[in-house]
């Protein structure tokens, strides 16, 4: 039901300009359903994968996600749009931007770590700082570039999933309380 009223509101808002600028109503609705075609196919492909590999995979997507976000902060690149360098160019491959891999690959591999972690959900040093230390070098990377954005989308879903899997509420509290003074600072300091 999203996919098809998402469908709906992009054609209605832009077949005027797609008229006007590209010559066919349809041409921002063609391509939604070209990206909606690819997800679906790669959504088949994914469910292919038997979860075991999943798990065992998803340390090295996690670092090699990582490892291309960080790329995007290398002049030769990285490709800057409106002061920030999200977008990675590697040769002969279109541009793309590797934090999106990043989102998907972290909360695969921080699902994997707690279902590890589980049985010593409630000791600080030995499964919540970790994970901890983890987000917080992401948080870093994209911070960088700047995507405040996703930084808020990926702490807000790693503490969700920490909340889920019932870790201790005094730890989730007082990382909340760290975090909301830092968003404010970055918020009065990057505008």
């Amino acid at each position: 039901t999203l996919v098809v009223v998402g469908f709906l509101f992009i054609y209605s808002s832009s077949s005027i300009y797609a008229l006007e600028k590209f010559g066919s109503s349809h041409y921002f609705a063609s391509r939604q359903l070209i990206g909606l075609a690819l997800g679906l196919f790669g959504l088949i492909i994914v469910r292919l994968i038997p979860i075991a590999l999943i798990k065992r995979l998803s340390p090295f997507a996690f670092l090699g996600a990582l490892a291309l976000t960080s790329l995007t902060r290398l002049p030769a690149f990285a490709i800057h749009i409106h002061g920030s360098s999200r977008w990675l160019k590697l040769y002969g491959l279109p541009a793309f931007q590797p934090s999106e891999l990043l989102k998907i690959s972290l909360i695969i591999y921080a699902a994997y770590f707690i279902s590890k972690k589980i049985d010593r959900r409630s000791s600080f040093f030995g499964s919540y700082l970790p994970l901890l230390i983890i987000v917080g070098v992401t948080s870093f990377i994209l911070l960088s570039q700047p995507d405040f954005g996703l930084t808020i989308t990926i702490c807000a879903t790693i503490l969700i999933m920490l909340f889920v899997a019932q870790f201790p509420t005094a730890y989730l509290l007082s990382t909340l309380a760290l975090l909301i003074p830092a968003a404010g600072i970055l918020i009065y300091l990057k505008p």
